[in-house]
């Protein structure tokens, strides 16, 4: 009687607790698991009482655990033993959960030689690292798109982009091949990570008819692949992808206008989730831009009577990539949003943590949305179209001062400043994009003056020969801009002379103000000195 009271103590105990706890025997087997540990693996107690404890583990643990389970029958020690460890856990109905596992050894009494774990959900903070991570992508998409579209040499694009894979995006093996139409094979001309051969590569020249793996399966198709679990599939080289311990493959065809360009191949060591594969559409888009340019390049080099047609395909190209881009940051900024409300709910320190990365999300996919606006218009200026502006009644002062309010939050070296000299201002114009206009120059003037500088904004009406006008000023104290720059300051693709390499820019934001305030039917101009720095004013007509 006195080993059944024990037992009845110990199973209260395990009831009590709100984390999922379950027990095994020395025989490997389960012989209890609390309600809590039913709900978190959607299986009750009755069907797996009396299983392997291997019964709960993904098929591809188990011999692992049936090794260390033995360990600790001889020894009495275990590995993971009274610390927590990140593993998956399998539900009933097959799928997956990662949870942190905590295990403890209780011998004596009646239980004896009882192993106990305790589970403990890890979902709500692998979405967060998730998210994390398409962040970290993101930003590595947003700096190849500044980096690769300025780049005309053809190998220099093709390096740069297997370089990006390998450190940006944690490619273990990266490479591209380019198609020659004529002879109907993919040439091997950039790798990167594991292997940087390319002539002297074994699949340094493929033949896209009669090749039987899935490089020359893509070119044929002109489809893409985003593969996870490469273990047993004889489309890949499976001692290597043992040895390496590879993952996953994303395998994109290079399209422009729907003609083949290429080949590019992605290996990793992890799993493709969904929003990653939409970050690598959007990074291989800006690559295969980046190849039309160099293309063009050498096209107009070679023939300049052909500068503009050219010049046209490229910016139409432009436009979709532009469109293609926006897709991530949509579901990038739902989920943010979602995911906001839910670090509510982690510790104090955790939450802090997740917060900060949150609200880096949104500040950074408010930046890559701007940039994607910027270029999608002024491609619409280079094919003839004029902006499709959405006026509504606005108020100028109230706009100013949110834009303001926000990029203050992206900016700890600088204090911004907003003086509305009215109360209120009112025009009929387009909201966003005198957003984008606010946003670029604010910007601008954060990026270009040193720490500790003031920056200042101010609204105010001003009666002139043309009429009543809504006048915005934008003042910094940085860099400024050489007298022989100014006449071009608002020219696509300039920057200042004086601006260094290590100030990132794509000089398309001026460009887009410009023609945003100017389809408003205002102007814009600009004074500035070197090293006293630049003052810019929008004048809008009310």
């Amino acid at each position: 009687m006195q080993g059944a009271s024990i037992e009845i103590d110990f199973r209260r105990v395990l009831d009590a607790l709100a984390d999922p706890v379950v027990a095994a025997n020395r025989s490997n087997t389960i012989v209890y698991l609390n309600r809590a540990a039913e709900q978190l693996l959607q299986w009750p107690a009755r069907e797996l009482v009396g299983k392997s404890l291997s019964t709960i583990q993904p098929e591809r643990f188990r011999q692992a655990h049936l090794e260390g389970f033995e360990c600790f029958l001889r020894t009495d020690r275990g590995r993971i033993l009274g610390r927590p460890v990140r593993v998956p856990a399998l539900r009933r109905d097959g799928t997956e959960i990662d949870i942190e596992l905590t295990v403890a050894s209780l011998p004596g009494g009646g239980e004896s030689g009882l192993v106990v774990a305790s589970l403990r959900d890890l979902s709500e903070r692998v979405e967060l690292e998730r998210q994390l991570l398409v962040t970290r992508y993101l930003r590595v998409t947003t700096d190849a798109a500044s980096q690769l579209t300025s780049l005309l040499d053809m190998q220099h694009v093709l390096q740069t982009a297997v370089e990006t894979l390998v450190s940006g995006f944690d490619a273990a093996l990266a490479r591209i091949w380019l198609y020659d139409r004529a002879s109907n094979t993919l040439e091997l001309q950039a790798s990167a990570g594991l292997s940087t051969a390319t002539l002297t590569s074994s699949r340094a020249r493929i033949d896209v008819a009669t090749y039987p793996y899935k490089v020359a399966e893509i070119a044929r198709t002109r489809t893409p692949i985003f593969k996870n679990g490469l273990r047993d599939d004889p489309q890949f080289d499976q001692e290597w992808i043992a040895r390496e311990g590879i993952d996953s493959v994303a395998g994109v065809p290079l399209l422009i206008a729907g003609e083949l360009r290429g080949v590019l191949i992605y290996f990793a060591r992890h799993q493709l989730h969904e929003e990653v594969v939409e970050v690598l559409r959007s990074f291989t888009s800006i690559v295969t831009s980046s190849i039309n340019d160099a293309i063009l390049f050498v096209r107009e080099r070679e023939a300049r009577a052909e500068a503009e047609q050219a010049v046209r395909i490229r910016d139409e190209f432009l436009s979709t990539v532009s469109h293609d881009l926006k897709n991530p940051l949509a579901a990038l900024k739902g989920r943010t949003q979602m995911l906001q409300r839910r670090v509510r709910n982690l510790p104090e320190g955790e939450m802090e943590r997740f917060d900060e990365g949150l609200t880096s999300i949104d500040h950074i996919a408010g930046r890559m949305t701007r940039l994607i606006n910027d270029l999608v218009d002024l491609a619409r200026l280079r094919i003839g179209q004029p902006l499709d502006l959405q006026r509504e009644p606005v108020d100028l002062v109230s706009l100013v001062g949110r834009v303001v309010r926000e990029q203050q939050q992206t900016t700890e070296r600088h204090r911004i400043r907003f003086t509305g000299q009215v109360p209120a201002l009112w025009g009929e114009w387009d909201p966003t994009r005198l957003e984008r206009v606010v946003a670029n120059l604010v910007n601008n003037a954060i990026k270009y003056s040193p720490r500790g500088t003031g920056i200042d904004a101010m609204v105010r009406e001003e009666q002139t020969g043309r009429g009543r006008e809504a006048v915005l000023v934008v003042r910094d104290r940085g860099i400024g801009i050489p007298g022989a720059d100014i006449p071009h300051i608002f020219d696509r693709y300039r920057r200042g002379s004086n601006i260094g390499d290590q100030i990132e820019g794509t000089g398309v934001g001026l460009a887009a103000v410009k023609q945003i305030v100017e389809q408003h039917g205002g102007a814009i101009e600009v004074t500035s000195r070197e090293d006293e720095g630049t003052v810019f004013t929008v004048r809008l007509p009310l």
